[in-house]
């Protein structure tokens, strides 16, 4: 797996720490996307179409 990112790293020893901390950030983020996606799957919520925040926050409660 390659993973980019545009963070700058200031010292060579700070080099693993970054890896570490793009990873997790990579996996908590693909972690929601499968969670969304199964919701959406689970619940037909694909063919729902909202506008705001709080209809989200509605489909989500539901």
């Amino acid at each position: 797996m390659l993973l980019l990112t545009n963070l700058e790293i200031q010292e060579t020893s700070q080099k693993k720490k970054l890896c570490i901390i793009v990873a997790k950030v990579y996996l908590m983020r693909r972690r929601t996307e499968e969670y969304f996606h199964f919701k959406n799957q689970q619940f037909n919520f694909e063919d729902l179409r909202v506008m705001s925040l709080n209809s989200i926050r509605n489909l989500d409660f539901f």
